[in-house]
């Protein structure tokens, strides 16, 4: 069972929201500390929701707003149980890349394609389908069992070949 600390692992490597400031620790809170760590996440324990605060606007510390996520924790835990860490990294990119190509349809048929959201999202949307073909191409290489070395052999001849 991947543990919260797995999970926030993989949080912070995806980026996600990577529309946001970013992050450099997640924690887990039953109570939001009235002067919030900068730039940190905290997953309310009793609903599950992630919030922060946006220091550089100049927001007060206790101005807290949820965060969008795009892939959720138990997505991530089955994926870390499933797989490793690496992988769920991977397939992490993937699944964001699919949620943001939904949004972008829906944007696309109520604001028209010449919205800045919908180029924002386009951009995010490009961002996350390069990441996932980069970590799929670092992920397979670091599987391949290819030790670069190259050989040659003969074929064995078995009963002086008349089999």
């Amino acid at each position: 069972m991947a543990t919260f600390e797995q999970i926030a692992e993989v949080r912070l490597r995806i980026d996600d929201p990577a529309d946001h400031q970013s992050l450099v620790e997640v924690a887990s809170a039953a109570a939001l500390p009235v002067i919030p760590a900068p730039y940190t996440a905290y997953k309310l324990l009793d609903t599950g929701a992630y919030v922060a605060t946006d220091l550089e606007s100049g927001a007060a510390p206790t101005d807290y707003k949820r965060l969008q996520l795009r892939v959720s924790d138990s997505r991530i835990g089955d994926w870390i149980d499933t797989y490793s860490i690496d992988q769920a990294e991977c397939l992490s990119y993937g699944a964001i890349a699919t949620r943001l190509g939904s949004e972008l349809r829906i944007i696309k048929s109520t604001a028209g394609a010449e919205s800045s959201e919908w180029t924002r999202l386009l951009d995010l949307y490009k961002y996350y389908k390069a990441l996932s073909a980069d970590c799929s191409e670092r992920y397979r290489d670091s599987q391949s069992n290819n030790t670069g070395r190259y050989g040659t052999s003969d074929q064995p001849e078995i009963a002086g070949g008349q089999i």
